[in-house]
């Protein structure tokens, strides 16, 4: 009886999706070369595009740490996971194909129509100019005794652009050099270090790996000199000091009194990308928010968005984060490919392949003049009239919030995240007692201790200078 061999799956979210496949003896996939992009220059309304932030983003966001509240922030990349999905239902035959179907919601008779419609997707998000970078890679990385079909190389090459790259597995160190290399090169330097020991196994038959990379300009940057240094709720009782940046805009803006939340959207230059924030008008509301919000809903809402003179203030962030979706997928129906009765037949000649384990890596750094993600994160928003004063509306995102950034032509969401603490690393300070909230009495009286407090101190070290200068008798 022949032993089956491990897939192994990374991926990046730099954002880079990865997963691994072992052995049962081996199996092989087969790839195709990845579509060119035109450049995106027309002005998308928000919620006009084809597709929409479907249940697959939403489910799949909220299982990998929405939810979790021990877990301050959070980035996943859908579309980084679905390529990788994609890639292996081609590969894949019978019950094994059927649940990555089922849990994707396409046809699996239906090969053909799923091909392109990602090599459409992909021809929307590889996108380069002097303001804005996005990219999306496949590779596969197999050892050199795996014996795939030229069926599945072939399929994979011209529909996805994914390539195939022969490794020597046994010898760990020189393998992951090579593939760190690669993912250097499509994320322009940003990632060197995708791969690590401990996400390698000498006993792989086959690395798949998924890098998605951003970097886009704001169309309407923050002023450097206008970002201030303020209190970001944690909650009704904790806040923390972070970098608030400050703008007033015409943005598309949208409020909903019958779920609290306020979305705004940030286009980014030169493309149809941008960046969506959702906002709870409460403190403690990101959990509600959470566990409220559908797909459907923001899709709705979106398509209520209109031009809006918006006095914006945002954080400045910048995180990482690696989730095993290994029990996600299982929690999907995806089942029978982490196992030895798994079907990759249409992969590798002696169907000896399953998957071992499906890793994400993410990245994201919001700034004033943009934001990186290794996978990230784009927004455009119209400027269709001046900043004045007059029916303003204030979006100050100074609490837990949700963000994802989206190509609008397609909707194709690259970015899902959750925003609690811009400075994690800073312990949260205990917020004003409920009797002091919005008491300019208390403020003051607080205030006037503390100037009395450095009044004291500075006479002090008055003193204490006077005497250290004072001649010795």
């Amino acid at each position: 009886m022949q032993l089956k061999t491990t897939i192994g799956i990374l991926i990046y979210m730099g954002i880079a999706t990865s997963v691994q496949v072992k052995s049962l003896p081996q199996k092989n996939a087969e790839q195709k070369p990845p579509a060119t992009q035109t450049q995106q220059e027309d002005e998308i309304r928000p919620g006009e595009g084809e597709a929409k932030f479907d249940i697959f983003d939403w489910h799949l966001a909220k299982i990998t740490g929405l939810t979790n509240t021990e877990v301050e922030n959070v980035v996943t990349s859908p579309i980084s996971l679905k390529l990788v999905l994609a890639t292996l239902f081609d590969g894949a035959n019978s019950t094994t194909a059927e649940e990555i179907a089922r849990a994707m919601g396409f046809d699996k008779d239906n090969r053909e129509y799923l091909r392109k419609s990602y090599n459409k997707v992909l021809k929307s998000l590889r996108t380069s100019s002097p303001h804005l970078i996005s990219d999306v890679e496949t590779r596969i990385f197999a050892h050199h005794t795996a014996a795939l079909k030229k069926s599945f190389v072939d399929v994979l090459k011209s529909n996805y652009g994914t390539d195939i790259e022969k490794v020597d597995f046994s010898e760990v160190s020189k393998a992951i050099q090579k593939m760190n290399k690669w993912a250097e090169g499509v994320t322009h330097g940003h990632i060197k270090d995708l791969i690590s020991e401990g996400d390698a196994d000498k006993n792989a038959v086959m690395l798949l790996l998924n890098v998605i990379f951003f970097n886009g300009l704001w169309k309407l940057p923050f002023a450097e000199n206008e970002t201030k240094i303020e209190q970001f709720y944690l909650n009704d009782r904790q806040y923390v000091n972070a970098a608030m940046m400050k703008a007033q805009h015409s943005l598309d803006y949208v409020e909903s009194f019958d779920f609290n939340i306020q979305i705004v959207r940030l286009p980014y230059r030169d493309g149809t990308f941008a960046m969506y924030i959702i906002l709870p008008r409460s403190r403690s509301g990101i959990n509600d928010l959470i566990a409220n919000v559908t797909p459907e809903r923001v899709h709705t809402l979106m398509r209520g968005m209109t031009p809006t003179n918006v006095e914006l203030s945002i954080p400045k962030f910048d995180f990482s984060y690696s989730v095993g979706l290994k029990p996600v997928l299982r929690s999907l129906g995806i089942e029978q490919m982490f196992t030895t009765a798994a079907d990759f037949s249409n992969m590798e000649e002696n169907n000896s392949l399953y998957v071992s384990n499906v890793i994400q890596k993410a990245g994201i750094e919001i700034n004033e003049k943009g934001s990186t993600a290794y996978a990230s994160t784009v927004v455009e928003i119209h400027n269709k009239y001046g900043g004045s004063d007059e029916d303003k509306v204030r979006f100050n995102a100074n609490r837990p919030f949700l963000f994802f950034i989206e190509e609008d032509k397609t909707r194709t969401v690259l970015f899902v995240g959750k925003m609690t603490n811009p400075s994690s690393d800073t312990p949260p300070a205990p917020a004003l007692p409920p009797s002091f909230e919005g008491n300019k009495a208390a403020q003051l009286f607080n205030q006037t201790v503390l100037l009395n407090e450095l009044r004291s101190n500075l006479n002090a070290a008055s003193a204490d200078a006077a005497h250290t200068n004072a001649p010795t008798q």
